[in-house]
Formats: structure tokens, C-alpha cells, sequence
């Protein structure tokens, strides 16, 4: 009992409040008949809060969510509740149930914003059957994690959900929430591996350059028969790395590397997937949507004046901008039915990453109805971005093209929060890691001008974000 007491000053816990929101969760549970989740959060001084997935053997479940340009960062180990995905008709039942498990939540927290989350995401394609790569990590998966610190603006909170049925009293609520703060806050004072290099045995390209030219040049000719307009074609790059590789390292470099880019990892059992992606899908706050069109692709310049000299080819090529516009107008198109006051660009902006340049128009406005953020998301993927132009001709052609499963990578990944807000980005420049293998990925879109070598030049560029998490030269 006296070590409990020094648990609960270290933690903090204000036991009528704490015992307040246990017993509207318990009400909640009688009323409804199904376990209530429960969450609790505490501030506290850590700022690094990558820290808090150090030494993870234990979890099997476990997330890391930064966008440093915009302060925010959310990291979560362990699983209170999870919902796994097979099918696009698993997706859409999931989503009403999730929203009615966000909705019968207590969350006990001294700032609004602060709270439990559902992290999580699918495969490009869900109705396709994984491949033995992508088996285990499975089609799509949410989960709640047991434990998830936020750190927004510069200050950290850590927040624990349990679920509450009749099996659990209030001591044994409040004995479980103290230790776990108390563990939780702990690992937050870890300190983080060092940055290192990763030995690389071997790699390979799939397919390879030979097959991508004929796969490309085969795309070119459905285009140019007016089967479709535009497709987007991807490619993996297997690398094989030594035992002490440590994606805590690699999501160092990322996040130092590309601050403008959220920079994400989800571990599921035995398999990691991370990545640092510029494209936004989809953020609801309330009633107000962000978007953005993010297609067109070059390189930054060796100095300022080259950088500035290739901006203004770049906003000129044809090409890049017959690409980027199918984006713009498919999302046009599918955003003006459900959104009033909707802000889109006539002409797009340069978004400038360490070594690449992208075309970036962004896109506002207000929900006309009521929309969940997984209901957007539904609606929204695949974007012109990630399959092409008409969207299921094109993912019928992708099916056959490509001679491997995408996986969750060009799929949506993001957050629900506990408000029924959320944000979702595009799983670009990204890479699974299972059994010492680090499957890459990146692609590019196809349309009628393009030339089989540009194409996998670009997308050697692309592979160069994860590439360089490894330090390979």
C-alpha cells in the first residue's frame, strides 16, 4: 500500500475525479452492455517522446506519429482495443463500430485536445489477398494503444485507456492507471540509441529495370488507346540489413531529414512499417476539411540558383502539370458534393523536401452533412495521386502490372481521435521491415508524355528518403 502511495504522488492522479469518470464508465457499461473505454492523462516534463518506444521487446503493438513543423507528435505502445481489417465490407462495419466505441468513451484529461486515439490503416488495395511479405502485418488494422503520449506546442501528456466491464472495481481501476503512469513516465526518461549505420549484404530491384521500362511502356499504350489517362506505377527495393538495424534510428534521420513530412511508424507483432510521407489525405477538425493535390516530381538543385532555375522548368513541364491536374480535378470533382466554401488554387505551390520538389495544391472547406473521418477517407482513396485516372480502371491495371502486393504502402495511415476528428496521409516513401529485410517502396504517376527512364530516375530519388535512414552511400 505505501509504495502504491508513492506511485500515485510521482503520477498525480486526483482520486475524485479519477473515481468520478470511473463510475461514469461503469454506469455507461450497465447501460449499454458492452466494455466502456476508460482514459486518464497527466502532464509531464519530457519532450523527446520517442523515447517511449526504446528497449519495446515486450509490446507487440506499437505507433509513432511526427509532424515537427507543425509541433506535434503522438507516440503509443500496447493495445486496449484494436479492430482488424480484411475486406473493404470489414472497413465500412469497423468504421460505425469504432465511431460508437469513440462516442460511449470517458476521458478524464485537464486539456480538451488530449485524450485516447485509434491508430491505424489499410493496404492499397483491400479486396486483394496478401502476399507473404504483407501476411503478417495483415490488410488493415486500428488499434487503441494501451498508453499514448502527445506532445503538442512543447508540452507532453501521457495518456493510459483500459477498458471497464463488471470484472474490474474502482481500486483495482485506480492500482492499474497508478502503475501504468508510473511504468509509462519511466520510459519516457529513456535515453535514445545512438544514430548508426545499418550493414547491407545485398539488394535488388523487383522488377527490375529491364521489366519496369516494359511495364511502363506497356501502361504508355493503354493510355494512348484511351483505356485510361493516367496510372500510377510503383516498385520495391529489397535490402537486406544485419541484426542491429534499429528503426528508431532510421525515424531520427527521417524526422531531422524532412521536418514538412509527418513521419510515421506502426509495429504490428514481427513487422515494421515506417516512412516519411508529404502527402496529406485528409484532416477533419469539427466541420472543416484539409486536403491537398500533391503530384509532380523533380529534384532539388545542387545550389540556390539551380534549385530556382528547375523550379521554373518544373511549373512549365507539361508533363508534370497534366499529371498534377488529374489530381486536382479528381478531388475537385469529389469534395464540391459534400463541402460548402471550398478553397482550391488555380495555380499550384512548390512543396521543396531535402531532395525533392513536389507540385502541392491545397484544398479547404466545411462538411454540407455529416461525415466521419473514415467515411472521408473512404470516399477520397485511392486519389489520382496514388492509382490514377479512372480510378478503378486503373487499379485493375496496377493488379497486373505490378509484379508484387503494395501492401499497406500508397494505403491511408493516420489517427481518430476521441472528438471524431482526425488526420490520414498517403503511406508514401516507406519501407516494411520483417526477418532482415527492408522491402522499399516508391512509384510514379504515368501519363501520356512520360518516358520509361525519367520514370525510374524519379523514383530512385523517391527510394533515396528511406535509403538514407540506413546510411547507405
Amino acid at each position: 500500500m505505501f509504495f502504491l502511495k508513492v506511485i500515485m504522488q510521482d503520477v498525480n492522479i486526483n482520486i475524485k475525479i479519477f473515481e468520478r469518470g470511473f463510475n461514469k464508465a461503469k454506469s455507461y457499461y450497465h447501460d449499454l452492455g458492452i466494455p466502456i473505454i476508460f482514459s486518464y492523462s497527466i502532464e509531464c516534463k519530457q519532450k523527446d517522446i520517442l523515447c517511449l518506444l526504446a528497449n519495446n521487446k515486450e509490446n507487440k503493438f506499437s505507433v509513432y506519429w511526427d509532424q515537427p513543423s507543425e509541433g506535434f507528435c503522438l507516440a503509443g505502445l500496447g493495445c486496449a482495443f484494436d479492430f482488424e481489417i480484411k475486406k473493404q465490407n470489414n472497413f465500412i462495419k469497423m468504421n460505425k463500430t469504432l465511431f460508437k466505441t469513440l462516442e460511449n468513451s470517458v476521458n478524464i484529461s485537464e486539456e480538451i485536445s488530449i485524450g485516447p486515439r485509434f491508430f491505424g490503416g489499410h493496404a492499397f488495395n483491400l479486396n486483394l489477398q496478401r502476399d507473404v511479405v504483407w501476411e503478417e502485418m495483415g490488410s488493415g488494422r486500428f488499434f487503441l494503444p494501451e498508453c499514448i503520449a502527445t506532445n503538442k506546442l512543447d508540452r507532453t501528456w501521457l495518456t493510459i485507456s483500459a477498458l471497464i466491464d463488471e470484472t474490474i472495481n474502482f481500486k483495482e481501476a485506480l492500482n492499474f492507471f497508478s502503475q501504468k503512469l508510473f511504468s509509462y513516465k519511466n520510459k519516457l526518461c529513456q535515453k535514445l540509441p545512438l544514430i548508426k549505420n545499418t550493414s547491407v549484404n545485398e539488394y535488388v530491384n523487383f522488377p527490375s529495370k529491364d521489366s519496369y521500362n516494359d511495364i511502363v511502356l506497356s501502361a504508355l499504350d493503354k493510355i494512348r488507346k484511351g483505356i485510361i489517362k493516367k496510372i500510377v506505377l510503383s516498385r520495391t527495393h529489397k535490402i537486406k540489413v544485419d541484426q542491429n538495424f534499429d528503426v528508431l534510428s532510421a525515424v531520427q534521420i527521417l524526422r531531422n531529414s524532412f521536418p514538412t513530412c509527418t513521419n510515421f511508424l506502426f509495429k504490428f507483432f514481427n513487422n515494421t512499417f515506417f516512412g516519411s510521407t508529404p502527402e496529406r489525405l485528409v484532416k477533419k477538425n469539427n466541420s472543416i476539411i484539409n486536403t491537398e493535390a500533391l503530384a509532380g516530381t523533380i529534384r532539388r538543385g545542387k545550389d540556390k540558383k539551380e534549385d530556382t532555375w528547375l523550379v521554373q522548368n518544373f511549373l512549365n513541364n507539361c508533363k508534370e502539370k497534366q499529371e498534377h491536374s488529374f489530381v486536382s480535378r479528381q478531388l475537385k470533382e469529389k469534395l464540391e458534393k459534400i463541402l460548402i466554401n471550398l478553397e482550391i488554387s488555380s495555380v499550384p505551390e512548390i512543396k521543396k523536401l531535402k531532395n525533392l520538389q513536389h507540385l502541392r495544391t491545397p484544398i479547404k472547406g466545411k462538411l454540407n452533412r455529416d461525415m466521419s473521418i473514415l467515411d472521408l477517407v473512404q470516399l477520397l482513396h485511392p486519389t489520382a495521386a496514388v492509382a490514377g485516372i479512372p480510378s478503378e480502371d486503373a487499379i485493375f491495371i496496377i493488379d497486373k502490372l505490378e509484379p508484387f502486393d503494395r501492401g499497406w504502402y500508397s494505403g491511408p495511415i493516420g489517427w481518430i481521435d476521441f472528438n471524431g476528428g482526425g488526420d490520414f496521409f498517403v503511406a508514401l516513401r516507406s519501407a516494411l521491415v520483417k526477418d532482415n529485410v527492408a522491402h522499399l517502396f516508391a512509384g510514379g504517376g504515368i501519363v501520356s508524355e512520360s518516358i520509361p527512364l525519367e520514370e525510374w530516375l524519379e523514383t530512385e530519388l523517391k527510394l533515396k528518403t528511406i535509403i538514407s535512414t540506413l546510411n547507405i552511400d
